[in-house]
């Protein structure tokens, strides 16, 4: 939490106390859920930088991060949460909350790009967690052949799983995005997609136009980016190598 001028902020109050009172919802779910929560509270000038360097001292799977109203411009992916997005030591999440109660039914836009592939690991991860059912969307231009990797990939989650809660979707359409939101719209629970301008969510610094799949979409959203072990790997294998610059998101 960044610090305030009033002495009060910082006056009769342990940072245990204070974590206390900020992540109360969270705490109190976690204890109905059964799930071991550990909060962690210090005050810092460097938001995204003290995230980062607790999630390398933790060795994070993922950094879960909630949007953040920008200050300057509407790009949801600004601030601190696109200063998270360049540096995190792991995969990213931003959330954007539709009064989500349950994970049920999951889609996830598929072109095949690396931060694809991350978002499909996090819903496969929510198949076995939360007993979701999880749809994929893999959108290719009209007239044009199904990516072998991407389908492969999208076609190989589905066998794995023996195709009773993954269902597979194949359509064309010009406009990835447009094609996601149309689909968001069949009632879903979580929509979770990867960074990329296919999807209209590449970084835009002084960008006027919000990201359309995360202020249109009725369902809630997860922004999903690869981190650099991820990179890395895709790079060794030359798995969608093409994809793998890791500024890829950036206009």
């Amino acid at each position: 939490m960044p610090p305030t001028d009033r002495a009060s902020f910082y006056l009769g109050r342990t940072p245990e106390e204070i974590s206390e009172h900020a992540l109360a919802p969270a705490l109190e779910r976690a204890r109905e859920l059964g799930l071991p929560l550990k909060p962690i509270s210090f005050v810092s000038t460097e938001a995204a930088q003290d995230i980062c360097g607790v999630a390398t001292a933790k060795a994070a799977d993922i950094v879960l991060m909630g949007w953040h109203k920008p200050l300057i411009g509407q790009s949801l992916l600004a601030g601190t949460v696109h200063e998270v997005l360049e540096a995190a030591p792991c995969d990213v999440g931003v959330f954007i909350d539709r009064g989500l109660s349950k994970v049920q039914r999951v889609l996830v836009p598929f072109i095949g790009s690396l931060h694809d592939h991350a978002a499909l690991a996090l819903a496969q991860r929510m198949l076995h967690g939360a007993g979701a059912d999880v749809t994929i969307l893999h959108v290719k231009a009209p007239g044009e052949a199904s990516s072998v990797g991407a389908g492969a990939a999208a076609a190989d989650l589905v066998h794995q799983e023996g195709g009773s809660r993954v269902t597979l979707r194949v359509i064309e359409h010009a406009s990835p995005a447009d094609a996601a939101l149309a689909e968001s719209r069949a009632g879903y629970d979580l929509l979770v997609v990867g960074v990329g301008r296919e999807w209209g969510l590449a970084h835009k610094r002084f960008g006027v136009q919000p990201e359309r799949l995360m202020t249109e979409s009725p369902a809630s959203v997860l922004v999903v980016r690869a981190g650099p072990d991820r990179i890395a790997r895709a790079a060794r294998t030359n798995e969608d190598l093409e994809r793998v610059q890791p500024d890829e998101w950036h206009d």
